[in-house]
């Protein structure tokens, strides 16, 4: 997918980026952004503007990063609209950047993407990119797995297989478009698929970014993934036996702490076991492959399901009992749930803040099916 590119690597998305005009000419003195403004849309492989303007693709929007502390991620329509793609249904998603340094602003690395099929498949993407060039291949990997996905669902290939196969592919693509960039940049991935029509829930995530399942009647929880890493067993095993060196660290209160680096180097101190980029790792242990996993029985389970996908921005400061409690809350006061996924964006800022000078980027994607025919009767 796309030709090969490569530029300075970084530490913890688009086709081939060139920094040319349209006269054909390289422009060196401009800046990085602008280079990627250019590159992204003068490159003549179009793979996935193409397949986004398919007619096999009812709706695909993805996020464009915000450049200032707090501001929000604007949202790229490429095909439809949400109230026709998804008649009835509640979402929202948001991306807000955080504020990791006052000297230089960065760009939220978090990127979040929804794509409805003409099959009827859902896909809403989630990724919290890290390292130097984190808003790339997060961005790229956003966009990356729907089309893969896509196409391998359309060749009548089962979903587990679909979904674990476009995670890998997107990984291919990645270290054969962004080389040099994947090095010692990556970004967790969680997904979540639906298709109301089969009555079928899927899940698949990489890293610690979450997809929580639960039930707006009571805010009970159905299912949550489970982080991954090192110092989780499994993690730590394959991570051993690959050559990787992890280093914990345990605080009085339980917690654990982990980091994965290339042995002797003291680099890049990753905070997952797995992700997908952060070439360096791969070698030791860390690997692309997303755990699967199929909830429909859960959400068939709840009388009014609702989904919370979100980067580990929300989740490290906001317990998931309290995100669904609220939603309830929201729900039986006759709220607008949608409003409720920026409320608690902006609520997990303010507790980074009060944690410390410092706050990560924030994404929360909330979808609940129906929702707008149900706060009408």
């Amino acid at each position: 997918m796309g030709s090969s590119r490569s530029s300075s690597a970084g530490d913890k998305a688009c086709p081939r980026l060139r920094a040319e005009s349209t006269d054909g000419q390289r422009h060196p003195a401009i800046s990085k952004a602008a280079q990627r403004e250019l590159e992204w849309r003068f490159d003549p492989d179009e793979e996935l503007a193409v397949w986004a303007r398919s007619d096999a693709v009812l709706l695909h929007i993805h996020s464009r990063a915000a450049s200032t502390p707090f501001g929000l991620s604007s949202t790229s329509v490429v095909r439809g609209k949400l109230p026709k793609a998804l008649p009835g249904w509640c979402v929202r998603l948001v991306a807000a950047a955080g504020m990791k340094s006052s000297d230089a602003p960065a760009p939220c690395q978090d990127a979040f993407s929804c794509t409805c099929l003409l099959d009827g498949w859902i896909l809403c993407i989630v990724c919290d990119g890290h390292g130097e060039h984190g808003d790339v291949v997060s961005e790229r990997v956003a966009q990356s797995i729907p089309m893969l996905f896509s196409q391998h669902i359309a060749k009548s290939m089962e979903v587990e297989e679909a979904l674990h196969i476009a995670f890998m592919e997107a990984q291919s693509d990645l270290e054969k478009n962004f080389s040099e960039e994947q090095v010692y940049s990556g970004t967790t991935v969680a997904a979540y698929c639906h298709n109301l029509e089969r009555q079928q829930t899927w899940i698949a995530h990489t890293g610690d970014s979450k997809v929580v399942l639960g039930d707006l009647t009571n805010g009970q929880l159905a299912f949550s993934t489970e982080d991954h890493k090192a110092h989780v067993p499994p993690e730590g095993l394959r991570l051993k036996e690959a050559g990787a060196q992890v280093v914990e660290k345990r605080f009085p209160k339980g917690e654990i702490m982990s980091r994965v680096f290339v042995p002797r180097t003291g680099v890049p101190g990753l905070a997952m076991s797995r992700s997908l980029g952060d070439g360096c790792l791969k070698k030791y242990g860390v690997t692309a492959e997303p755990e699967v996993a199929d909830v429909s029985s859960y959400w068939n389970s709840c009388k009014e399901p609702v989904v919370v996908v979100a980067s580990d921005g929300v989740w490290h400061v906001t317990h998931v009992g309290d995100v669904l409690e609220g939603l309830a809350a929201r729900r039986a006061s006759g709220q607008d749930l949608s409003d409720g996924a920026e409320v608690m964006v902006r609520q997990a800022q303010n507790l980074w803040i009060e944690e410390d000078d410092y706050c990560d980027d924030t994404t929360l994607l909330l979808m609940a099916p129906n929702m707008a025919k149900k706060l009408d009767s």
